[in-house]
């Protein structure tokens, strides 16, 4: 029924008008239609890509080229975590990350406007494995929020339950080694802090405790 309407309306209108307008409104209109087209396809690529170049950076470990990919005032968050707010934070972050050995995947990417969201997210690193976590998966929705160009939001979903099962079981027979073996360190553990200090001090103490 809207096909047949439109047809008649363009059917009065070149009815009305001289025939070299109708020609110019013709040629007008599908230059506009291939504009929007070409920027509706190409945009949602862009921002595909931008996030497949960040994964590449952040499995080299290089931290600074990694920030470049974020705005000033970005936040990272993840469920069940305290935001991390800005460069500076997310430095610490990264270098965290780094100093673990952090490879992450992105799979399945689905761009709306600004937003880029995955299907997967996955992680693997040494200290995971120590852990008992080969590979660690985040359940389906992560997204990545665009503000020029740059990432401004970063929203990690909780953890896959099975992945979440397995860290917990560690973390709690880990502490209890450590309450045994070194009690005066117990403190250092109990904190949730990003920092590469705390990363090598897992690492460490991980690979003693796995070595008894």
């Amino acid at each position: 029924m809207i096909y047949l309407v439109s047809r008649v309306a363009w059917f009065l209108f070149a009815f009305v008008t001289p025939w070299e307008d109708v020609m110019k409104w013709s040629r007008s209109a599908a230059l506009a239609f291939a504009v929007c087209l070409a920027v509706s396809c190409s945009r949602a690529p862009q921002l595909d890509q931008r996030i497949m170049e960040m994964v590449s950076v952040h499995n080299q470990h290089d931290v600074e080229k990694e920030l470049s990919f974020y705005t000033d005032d970005a936040t990272f968050v993840i469920s069940g975590e305290q935001p991390v707010i800005g460069k500076a934070a997310l430095r610490e972050l990264f270098a965290s990350d780094a100093a673990a050995g952090s490879e992450i995947a992105y799979a399945g990417m689905v761009v709306s406007g600004d937003t880029a969201s995955a299907e997967s997210v996955s992680e693997k690193s040494e200290l995971l494995l120590l852990m008992g976590v080969p590979v660690l998966h985040w359940k389906p929705g992560s997204k990545n929020i665009f503000k020029n160009g740059l990432i401004y939001r970063v929203e990690l979903t909780p953890i896959e339950d099975k992945d979440a099962e397995i860290y917990k079981k560690t973390s709690a027979d880990f502490m209890k080694w450590l309450a045994v073996v070194h009690p005066e360190r117990v403190p250092e553990f109990q904190s949730t802090t990003h920092s590469v200090k705390s990363v090598k001090a897992w690492v460490e103490m991980l690979r003693e405790w796995r070595a008894q």
